[in-house]
């Protein structure tokens, strides 16, 4: 049951006995095995106090103690990433759709301008006005939230089916309190947020405004009493992000990146306003009237673009993220990628290996090194179990890592710190290390590194460090060692071979597997498609996510169409009267949010590729090369589908006769 933890396996899993295992002759000294020994507790209250003494006894060896919540550390890593990353993908959702919260109680509020002057005419006051309201909205967002929390709870139900196909452990379903009502703290909070500056300005209608016929809400900042409640609920949900992620660097990183994309995306959409009323008025007239829409005072195209821009941003990024991984991974498989990874060959087997090898036609680039494992023990003299590791580099300190040793410095990386030492050196132990993991931990030249190997301590000086491309397809080592260190020490070796073509790399590993039975072969091949499918599926994942925050538009969306309706109303009976056609009339509102959502898309654009820029090459340090053609395609598709809900949403309008409101005014 412990392999669905475990992320990559290479070929079936088989039992045999002890005495089937002595016949096959694969246990010697230096043979790749490790032993698991489990051990279950009489009274499990005692597995504290029974993990620290064991670990007390085992700390100076190779000896690794884990208890049953730290079973898999890499799985663990791996899924609390996973959801903190679904965690903002949903604070993105609710950025936005409380953008549309604010555009439809806005428009709400619009539509009850008669009522309010009338309150006020009556004595109404301001606090009492808001208050009323206030609790309107509150009320309909406690529905709504209500109403997300018994799905949210309920949806594992239904996961559930599809999650038992990838895990082979039973999934219990239970019903926990803390999600949800961080959740419903979440969805309270961004309505309460969003609601308050409209309802704020909902006070400042004045009486007279009932005899004017004024029907736009009041502009300006609201009172600063309303400033500082709204600055409250903003840090009220950054104490609910942080409680959600776990994460304090994360969730000040989200604020500030939010906070920084609508500021941009604002400016944006103001820029591209400012250049569209400065464009010649085209001579069809549905043209002109979609661009005197956009530009108009008042015109929706901020709140559009920063809803818009912000879902389609986080698609553009994504895509243009896996498609930049998938490149590199394609393009490294054709110009570095070997055939076959050969390991636990014995040293006594080495030479044999390779005349079996090199015998094959169209095998070359042979390569080998000597490897054996050890545990990192201590850094600079501090045990390894007293070092509070950096997140990034947790996985040096945790488990068994791969050591080797070499006269010369090892193919395909660069020494960028400190000198190699001489092939003929006969001196105390010394290493190289990997130049970003000794970054991460602090060390510098002349630090020490001691290792456990095969429970014997052994201490080296840090004498150079190397610039290592992990995603090469070269056999890699985070610690090089000096020989005569570890030679005698029981071992085995690892090699690669290159092939022209299927027909060498298959005769290659039948030829080898036939007379080295211990021999295990690893295809690239197979690692290199495991790979790319774990990535697809992740990626695809991710795409269906990041869809959530382009649904999450469609509120603001219906915000803008709704607060736009009165206004459509009157244009569409004036161009009536004027002789229009309905179907000029919805060219005209379909050329409308086209053009929104094409400043939306390139606002996308513009932020995803460089949101994709930075997470290529700043942090998976691969070199980023922009898809045109897959940005295109996905801005240009959010630009369509704006388009047609914007215009299923203000079509309605068409339907009223002129005569009507002609008679009203």
């Amino acid at each position: 049951p412990d392999r669905s933890i475990s992320f990559v396996s290479f070929g079936p899993r088989v039992l045999v006995s002890q005495e089937t295992l002595a016949k096959t002759s694969l246990q010697q000294p230096g043979s790749f095995i490790s032993y698991k020994t489990r051990l279950i507790l009489d009274n499990p209250a005692d597995s504290v106090t029974t993990t620290n003494a064991l670990e007390a006894r085992a700390e100076s060896t190779h000896v690794r103690i884990r208890n049953l919540l730290d079973a898999a550390p890499g799985f663990d890593t791996f899924i609390n990433q996973a959801e903190i990353f679904l965690v903002l993908v949903g604070l993105t959702a609710l950025l936005i759709g409380g953008l549309g919260v604010a555009g439809a109680v806005r428009a709400w509020l619009t539509s009850r301008m008669p009522v309010i002057a009338t309150l006020k005419c009556l004595g109404a006051p301001s606090k009492l006005i808001f208050r009323i309201y206030l609790l309107q909205v509150m009320s309909i967002t406690m529905i709504g939230v209500i109403a997300g929390v018994m799905v949210g709870a309920i949806a594992p139900l239904f996961a559930i089916d599809v999650l038992s196909g990838y895990v082979t452990v039973p999934l219990d379903i239970t019903l926990y309190p803390r999600p949800l009502l961080i959740a419903a703290g979440f969805g309270i909070g961004t309505s309460f947020l969003f609601a308050l500056w409209p309802l704020a300005k909902a006070e400042e209608v004045r009486a007279a405004h009932l005899f004017r016929s004024l029907n736009d809400m009041p502009g300006g900042l609201p009172k600063p009493l309303y400033l500082g409640i709204s600055l409250i609920t903003i840090l009220a949900l950054s104490v609910l992000a942080f409680l959600a992620t776990g994460n304090l660097l994360m969730t000040v990183s989200f604020i500030g990146g939010s906070i920084l994309s609508l500021f941009l995306l604002a400016g944006l959409g103001d820029a591209m306003v400012f250049v569209l009323r400065r464009v010649p008025a085209p001579h069809m007239v549905p043209v002109r009237l979609a661009l005197s829409a956009i530009t108009r005072p008042g015109s929706p195209v901020r709140s559009m673009v920063i809803a818009f821009g912000l879902g389609l941003s986080v698609l553009v990024a994504v895509s243009v993220s896996e498609a930049n991984l998938n490149r590199q991974i394609d393009a490294r498989v054709a110009e570095d990628a070997p055939a076959w990874f050969f390991i636990d060959i014995q040293p006594h087997q080495i030479d044999a290996f390779e005349t079996t090898a090199g015998s094959i036609a169209g095998i070359s680039n042979i390569s080998k090194t000597p490897m054996l494992r050890g545990r990192v023990s201590a850094l600079n003299g501090v045990l390894s179990s007293q070092i509070d590791a950096p997140p990034n580099a947790e996985w040096v300190l945790r488990g068994d890592r791969a050591l080797t040793w070499s006269a010369t410095p090892p193919k395909g990386s660069d020494i960028v710190e400190g000198t190699w030492w001489p092939a003929d050196y006969k001196g105390p132990p010394l290493v190289s290390m990997a130049k970003e993991e000794a970054d991460e931990f602090g060390l510098v030249l002349g630090d020490t590194i001691s290792v456990n190997v095969l429970g014997r301590n052994v201490t080296a000086e840090i004498v150079n460090f190397r610039q290592i491309d992990w995603q090469s397809f070269n056999i890699n080592f985070l610690f090089v060692l000096t020989p005569g260190v570890l030679d005698k020490a029981p071992h085995s070796w690892i090699a690669t071979t290159d092939a022209v073509d299927d027909a060498a790399t298959d005769a290659v590993e039948r030829a080898v597997t036939d007379q080295f039975s211990n021999v295990s072969a690893v295809s690239v091949k197979e690692a290199v498609s495991l790979a790319q499918r774990v990535i697809g599926l992740l990626g695809g994942a991710v795409q269906i996510t990041a869809l959530v925050t382009l649904v999450a538009g469609i509120a603001v969306l219906a915000g803008t169409v709704a607060s736009t309706e009165a206004q459509r109303l009157s244009d569409s009976v004036i161009l009536k009267v004027l002789g229009a056609t309905r179907l000029s009339i919805s060219i005209a509102w379909f050329l409308e949010y086209a053009f929104l959502g094409i400043l939306a898309g390139i606002a996308a654009a513009i932020i995803g590729s460089l949101a994709s820029y930075g997470l290529v090459e700043r942090i998976l340090n691969i070199e980023f090369e922009l898809d045109i053609m897959l940005v295109l395609i996905t801005t240009l598709a959010g630009a369509g589908a704006t388009a047609l809900l914007g215009l299923a949403g203000a079509i309605k309008t068409l339907g009223h006769k002129p005569g009507p409101l002609l008679r009203e005014v």
